[in-house]
């Protein structure tokens, strides 16, 4: 592998902040940028698939790669759905949320959302949103790199209504909330990748009957055996205590979320069951 294809698979493997359709996207267009003999393209894309091993995309990336007749011009295409694709989510993910809104008082419908993590589909169903219902959002601060928080200043900065809540206080915001709108990483038959916390939230809003939709690019759609070949990224820290002992503390980074906890994943293309 060259140098510069090496430097940007560990670049790629220390990226926990950015959004699983930005560090796609990114990957793409990296490897559709140069032309390379077979041999090379797949080594590089198999290095960044290893390298974010929890992210469907990658191993959609990959596929391109192995499979495809012109890999270089696949990847140009997959790049261009995925700008694209958080528009168009957003898009379709509105239309489902804003179905039975009433106007309060011949003004807008209020509308109150809950979310964990950070999303490109969910941070452009929220802006879009905005411009048709009164629109409070609740985001979790998603530590331990606060992409939740990196959220929530966002929207604030866009002039949106937002509350931000540590992680185990989200609860919080779940009883006034009308959805939990959340991303993901990965999607199977029967469960999804998301960032850890993203379970909880959805099982608590199962409980109180607060539907949960999920927004994720078809890229990030896998079989059966392509999801359960997806390995879930944990990380760890040297932590010191009152006492002065140091040890290092492993948690994880991802998890898998039951299909049964989700009332509607909707994509690019659409809603699907």
């Amino acid at each position: 592998m060259q140098a510069g294809d090496r430097a940007f698979v560990d670049a790629l493997r220390d990226d926990d902040t950015s959004g699983a359709t930005a560090i796609v996207s990114r990957t793409a267009s990296f490897l559709a940028g140069r032309r390379r003999d077979h041999h090379d393209l797949l080594e590089v894309a198999e290095a960044c698939a290893a390298a974010q091993p929890a992210m469907a995309g990658l191993r959609t990336v990959l596929k391109i790669a192995r499979d495809s007749g012109d890999p270089t011009d696949a990847l140009r295409h997959l790049v261009e759905r995925l700008v694209r694709a958080p528009h168009q989510i957003a898009r379709h993910a509105s239309d489902v949320l804003r179905l039975g809104l009433e106007p309060q008082g011949g003004g807008l419908p209020m509308l109150t959302l809950v979310t964990c993590s950070a999303s490109a589909a969910v941070r452009e169903t929220c802006l879009m949103l905005s411009q048709h219902v009164d629109l409070k959002v609740c985001c979790a601060e998603s530590r331990p790199k606060c992409e939740g928080a990196a959220l929530a200043g966002d929207l604030a900065a866009a002039g949106l209504r937002v509350e931000l809540f540590s992680d185990a206080g989200i609860s919080v915001g779940l009883p006034a909330s009308q959805a939990v709108v959340i991303g993901a990483d990965a999607v199977g038959p029967d469960a999804f990748i998301n960032k850890v916390g993203s379970a909880a939230l959805c099982a608590l809003a199962s409980t109180m009957g607060i539907p949960v939709y999920v927004l994720a690019g078809r890229e990030k759609l896998l079989s059966t055996g392509e999801f359960g070949g997806l390995e879930l990224r944990g990380s760890s820290e040297t932590v010191t205590d009152a006492r002065g002992a140091v040890y290092v503390r492993k948690e994880a980074i991802f998890e898998r979320i039951s299909r049964h906890l989700v009332s509607q994943f909707i994509t690019d293309a659409g809603p699907i069951a």
